[in-house]
């Protein structure tokens, strides 16, 4: 089942912060795209406090935590951000001066293909993830992959039909 009906990525951003507030109350979340041929990533949205944040700059599958969730192809949960970056031996990409507590990230899939990564992250030491933290993210990462399958699709079929027309013009 999808989030959303919608093929634009605003709202099904805004979808999945939504689905995160449900299950797992008000948390830090990430959601970025992940280009296999540049390897770079792009982060679509972040939120802290229910408040959309300034998308940073694409960045090198080197950097931060969604790296691993992407080479390795699976969750990764820490308590220990900066040591499980270390662990991982990948330069930590803090997008603020505070260092998150705890960290969540799953990859999100279209049928084995990796589109991208849902992470969740708290910067209160009282805040603890476990495995149902990680259940939960899946399903929703389940959820907004077929999402953002679709809403490639629209977009290259749009490009596609965008040149078409070009070239009907030129020629």
């Amino acid at each position: 089942q999808k989030l959303t009906s919608s093929i634009e990525i605003e709202p099904l951003v805004e979808a999945i912060h939504d689905g995160v507030v449900r299950l797992l109350g008000e948390q830090g979340v990430l959601i970025s795209i992940y280009d296999h041929d540049t390897r770079m990533f792009q982060l679509l949205a972040q939120f802290e406090h229910g408040r959309m944040m300034v998308p940073a700059n694409p960045w090198r599958v080197t950097y931060g935590l969604t790296s691993i969730v992407i080479r390795q192809n699976a969750p990764l949960l820490t308590d220990d951000y900066l040591a499980t970056c270390a662990d991982h031996n990948v330069t930590p990409l803090l997008l603020r001066d505070t260092v998150p507590t705890m960290w969540a990230g799953v990859p999100m899939r279209f049928a084995e293909r990796v589109l991208g990564v849902l992470a969740v992250y708290s910067f209160d030491p009282k805040t603890r993830y476990t495995s149902e933290t990680i259940r939960k993210l899946e399903m929703l990462a389940h959820r907004a992959s077929d999402n953002f399958e679709q809403a490639r699709l629209y977009e290259r079929t749009t490009q596609q039909a965008r040149q078409l027309s070009l070239l009907n013009e030129i020629g």
